[in-house]
């Protein structure tokens, strides 16, 4: 009874905690998504901010660039000084947002509107800098000359202000009469709509995570319920389990009469679907193995298995006779102890080599256990589990007949060059002798032609 108590506790504690902790991972991910959501919110915002003032300081400019290209292609009565005035009339009463306005100096350095107001007096705004230093007329003149405007960002005064505060500004330059056009805002004001935002955010933050620990409590509660009234139901369903695994002897099988429950009772014919299918496989194997153990040990190649540092695991009996080693001795032996000391590093590097191609077919020279060469043809493999599978062969035999082959052929070659150099003295021989032929019977020739010509001579 108690045993049964036991289980029903440990049921029902795991299933809460596991709801639980399924549950708060939820929740916490969940508030961290708001959380982050409502930081990339903000972020978005400040940057969309910042955009829209950008765009709203450039739409100012350009739409003063526009109407002081209007003025100027549209006069015909006024001149340019009268012209310029005027239009400096209208444009220092221009303002826009939070003390917004225009300003406008020349290319040379002349405020033509200063503070928002057009100025009559001389004023030279070069060299103009804000109290961190941070020079202020340069960039304009910058902006001049390229095309699209720029941005420039430094500390000012507001219109009847004594404190300078963070301020952006867009200028861009009028070319045909040198001047230097430019609204700005301060940052300040942006700050204040953006915190505004972000206050509202923050309270919708708030709102949406006291929900989520809300919902989160009322789940734990229903979890506690239901893992209680589960823990009791499936008490009984699990005892069967355990009674099983705890009396059963191999192959028996789990009884589906004691089960109520279908899931339950399906993993249970699963389980003895397994159970079958385990002993048919072990059955297999066992004969598997056999076969195997009997091809290797009865195999006319030496058999080695090595790990990965190359470490043997198993040999066969034909490589204790291969290298005149017991297999207690191989198997503590490594791939290392078998080479010959000056081919070490190279064996080691084949070795690595079958780790990487998964494969390697080479003829190699091992050292038996009186210390003598064995040249043998190595075939190994990588097998599935890491393990290096390698069938030798010795091939002393065939190492004989091919040094004897290459003695032989060695002969004959020298046959074949001195019977050559006879043919060739013969020949030579041959030839020297037809000359002296011919020479000889061109003086017979001649002998019998003079002979002819003196009884010709004695007649007369």
């Amino acid at each position: 009874m108690n045993k049964n108590i036991r289980i029903k506790k440990a049921i029902f504690i795991s299933l809460l905690l596991i709801s639980a902790i399924a549950v708060s991972i939820i929740s916490i991910f969940w508030i961290y998504d708001e959380i982050k959501g409502s930081k990339k919110e903000k972020d978005e915002l400040h940057e969309k901010s910042i955009a829209f003032q950008k765009e709203k300081l450039q739409r100012e400019v350009e739409i003063a660039l526009d109407y002081i290209a209007y003025r100027d292609s549209t006069n015909i009565n006024l001149g340019i000084k009268e012209l310029q005035n005027e239009t400096l009339d209208y444009l220092s009463t221009i303002r826009f947002g939070y003390g917004g306005y225009i300003f406008v100096n020349k290319i040379d350095g002349q405020a033509l509107i200063f503070d928002g107001k057009k100025l009559t007096e001389h004023r030279n705004n070069l060299g103009l800098k804000d109290s961190r230093g941070t020079d202020i007329f340069a960039p304009q003149i910058e902006a001049f000359h390229n095309r699209k405007g720029a941005f420039i960002q430094y500390y000012f005064k507001r219109i009847g202000g004594s404190k300078e505060e963070p301020k952006l500004s867009y200028t861009k330059g009028y070319h045909k009469w040198g001047w230097i056009i430019g609204a700005g805002n301060y940052l300040v004001d942006i700050d204040k709509e953006i915190k505004q935002v972000e206050s509202e955010l923050s309270q919708r933050l708030q709102t949406r995570v006291l929900l989520i620990i809300l919902l989160f409590v009322i789940l734990l509660l229903i979890i506690f319920l239901m893992s209680y009234s589960l823990s009791k139901y499936v008490k009984r369903e699990f005892n069967v389990f355990e009674t099983y695994y705890k009396n059963s002897v191999p192959g028996e099988l789990i009884d589906l009469g004691d089960l109520s429950i279908k899931e339950l009772e399906d993993i249970a014919q699963v389980s003895n679907h397994m159970i079958n299918e385990i002993e048919e496989k072990n059955t297999k194997l066992k004969e598997s193995e056999e076969k195997f153990r009997t091809f290797i040990e009865n195999s006319a190649d030496a058999i080695f298995i090595c790990d990965k540092k190359g470490n043997y695991l198993y040999v066969n009996k034909m490589a204790t006779n291969l290298l005149g080693y017991t297999q207690d001795e191989l198997l503590k032996m490594n791939i290392k102890d078998l080479s010959p000391k000056n081919e070490v590093d190279h064996y080691v590097r084949l070795f690595k080599s079958i780790e990487i191609n998964k494969n390697l077919f080479v003829e190699l020279n091992l050292l038996n256990k009186k210390k003598e060469i064995v040249p043998v043809d190595l075939n190994a493999v990588t097998l599935p589990n890491g393990t290096i599978f390698g069938s030798c062969r010795n091939i002393s035999k065939r190492k004989e007949t091919e040094t004897e082959l290459h003695k032989h052929q060695t002969q004959l070659e020298e046959m074949v060059k001195q019977r050559t150099k006879e043919l060739e003295d013969k020949n030579e021989e041959l030839e020297r002798f037809n000359k002296l032929f011919i020479g000889r019977e061109f003086r017979i020739k001649e002998l019998k032609e003079k002979l002819k010509r003196y009884e010709k001579g004695n007649k007369k």
